[in-house]
């Protein structure tokens, strides 16, 4: 907001001094004039205060609109190859961890929340799961393999996955069904 604030005061002092420069080429004697209109109003104190006030504002305003930057999160990742930079937006990286999990046995569905840090996103992952045994022992495998799949697809190692499973279903894993089976068939 500040930088468009910033950007909107700059954008009027170049019209007016454009105006200005062409008032000047003109008509000389007419810029002279303003001028001394302009100058004999600003002996007044109350034109003195008044542009102060306008001249401070600017300046906070300016300074805010620098350290807004400062302060904006970042939306994409940028990851280095050997054939130079690789941007990926949050979206992008989102669906590709949620495809990534929605075809595994264990899990049934995938909330991700991606966390931007100074140079690898922290990414949280909500998911619900079918019913199974050593789960925690699945999902530390997934956890690797997400891991590395991002690291094969996008370049980037992430700094941190927390995967936090918010309901485990009444229904049993697909693995669990065949592994019956198979046991039952013998």
């Amino acid at each position: 907001m500040f930088k468009f604030l910033n950007y909107l005061i700059s954008l009027v002092a170049k019209i007016l001094f454009l105006i200005l420069m062409i008032y000047l080429i003109i008509d000389p004697s007419k810029v002279k004039e303003i001028l001394e209109v302009l100058l004999s109003n600003f002996d007044n104190n109350l034109y003195h205060i008044i542009a102060i006030v306008l001249l401070a504002l600017y300046f906070i305003i300016y300074l805010l609109s620098m350290t807004e930057g400062l302060f904006k999160k970042k939306k994409t990742i940028l990851s280095n190859t050997k054939n130079g930079k690789i941007e990926v937006n949050f979206k992008t990286l989102e669906n590709i961890i949620k495809n990534f999990l929605e075809v595994k046995d264990i899990i049934k569905t995938v909330k991700v929340n991606i966390i931007p840090t100074r140079k690898t996103p922290d990414i949280n992952i909500d998911i619900e799961c079918y019913k199974t045994q050593n789960l925690n022992e699945k999902l530390d495998k997934i956890k690797v393999e997400l891991e590395e799949h991002l690291e094969k697809m996008i370049g980037v190692k992430p700094k941190k996955i927390s995967l936090k499973v918010v309901m485990i279903s009444d229904e049993l894993a697909i693995e669990e069904i065949q592994e019956k089976e198979f046991v039952g068939e013998n």
